[in-house]
């Protein structure tokens, strides 16, 4: 694999690529916009402290990429779309410079090369959840800490998870993924230092904003937890394939944000969704343990593929088992999924066309309950479980070309 330059999956994902963000371009949908931001950014250009003064739903370094637009571009709403989009595809870019380092490092499957152009092609498929949304900006900081770790910089991987925290709560997730990595390495020490600078960066960010804004400054928490079915979501997929069935008329409804939606289905489908989940999460799990002992048991290190897999099926968990299933938190899985075989990547760029197809450019037609884009979107869904059965499942360690110095990116050194 590695001795082609260009591997035709590769190029494919740049040729979708190109060609979904050319269809954004002429679609010009009305909806995904970036200007939903600026009612937030304006209130923080007024003076006024976020969640003392007035609401928001995330957490509070979701500013950094909310209000920075608005200081820069000023009160033009014109202004504002164009420096968020531009500071997204900056990050964007940052982000595909860590892919390149790690995949020079033997982080990658494939080559720099084709890591790159994969990440290339998924962002591009995917351009309005890119750059007309935040997440990259947590995405960069997910990258950020895969390249630290590889540096066997524990405590800034940590200080990176840390951060995306508090910018997406997502990265969270992330944290004992590598803990156990280094937990089976025998690394006791730099697990500690994992969890320590994730904890550090998140309490310094918190403290801050409660010094700021009271109490109110954990607000976030609670909208989250009292959010309904968002309509994109595997229950909220599935409540809209019953309506157009006709077996349980569904209710679309504008709350937190979002379209959300109620049927008499999501209720009965409380027991048997927390039996998926469970299983779900177990089968990570086994999954994680089966792996992370075989690979430290053959070689006393974690593969960085292993690593990379994990970490990518705990992401997916995330966001099969949410109530919220927004099109953005795609963006989460590119700086991990750029970096596995391409092959695994092609089946996550469909993924990411049909989720443009219903989000921008077909959203009227899924809010209107239409059966075309209903049937797309738990299309979409299943491929999503499909996709973690893929990149979860165990698999016999793959013989590496012999690799030397600080090619050998995935062994560890003893602490310092």
């Amino acid at each position: 694999m590695r001795q082609t330059r260009f591997h035709p999956l590769a190029l494919l994902h740049v040729v979708v690529g190109a060609g979904m963000s050319l269809l954004v371009l002429l679609s010009r949908p009305s909806d995904g916009n970036p200007i939903v931001f600026m009612k937030i950014a304006n209130e923080s250009a007024n003076g006024l402290v976020a969640y003392r003064d007035y609401p928001i739903e995330y957490p509070p370094l979701a500013l950094v990429p909310i209000d920075l637009p608005r200081l820069l571009g000023g009160p033009s709403p014109l202004r504002y779309e164009l420096v968020f989009a531009a500071f997204s595809v900056l990050l964007a870019v940052a982000t595909g410079a860590a892919v390149l380092w790690l995949a020079r490092r033997r982080w990658s499957s494939e080559t720099p090369a084709n890591a790159v152009l994969l990440f290339t092609g998924l962002a591009l498929a995917g351009a309005p959840l890119v750059y007309w949304r935040f997440d990259i900006f947590a995405a960069f900081l997910t990258a950020l800490s895969l390249v630290a770790y590889a540096r066997c910089r524990p405590t800034w991987s940590g200080l990176a998870l840390g951060f995306g925290v508090v910018s997406k709560l997502y990265s969270g997730a992330l944290v004992p993924v590598f803990a156990l990595a280094l937990l089976f390495e025998r690394h006791l020490r730099w697990a500690t230092l994992i969890v320590v600078g994730a904890a550090i960066a998140s309490l310094a960010v918190m403290t801050e904003t409660f010094l700021a804004s009271g109490n109110g400054a954990f607000s976030f928490l609670a909208y989250q937890q009292d959010r309904g079915v968002e309509i994109e979501s595997v229950s909220g997929g599935i409540a809209l394939l019953a309506s157009v069935l006709g077996q349980a008329k569904a209710v679309i409804s504008f709350g937190f944000g979002s379209f959300e939606v109620s049927s008499p289905i999501i209720d009965s489908l409380g027991l048997p969704q927390l039996a998926v989940n469970s299983v779900l999460v177990v089968s990570l799990l086994a999954a994680l343990f089966i792996s992370f002992r075989r690979d430290a048991r053959n070689g006393g290190t974690i593969r960085p593929a292993t690593l990379l897999r994990y970490s990518l099926a705990t992401l997916l968990v995330v966001i099969l088992v949410n109530k919220v299933l927004s099109p953005q938190y795609l963006v989460w899985l590119l700086p991990f999924a750029a970096l596995l075989p391409s092959r695994q990547s092609v089946l996550l760029l469909v993924i990411v066309v049909l989720t443009v197809l219903l989000y921008p450019l077909g959203f009227r037609a899924l809010v209107s309950v239409q059966t075309p884009a209903v049937l797309a979107l738990n299309v979409r869904n299943l491929l999503l479980v499909v996709y973690f059965a893929w990149v979860a499942w165990p698999r016999p360690v793959e013989p590496a070309a012999p690799a030397t110095g600080s090619e050998r990116g995935y062994v560890r050194q003893p602490a310092e």
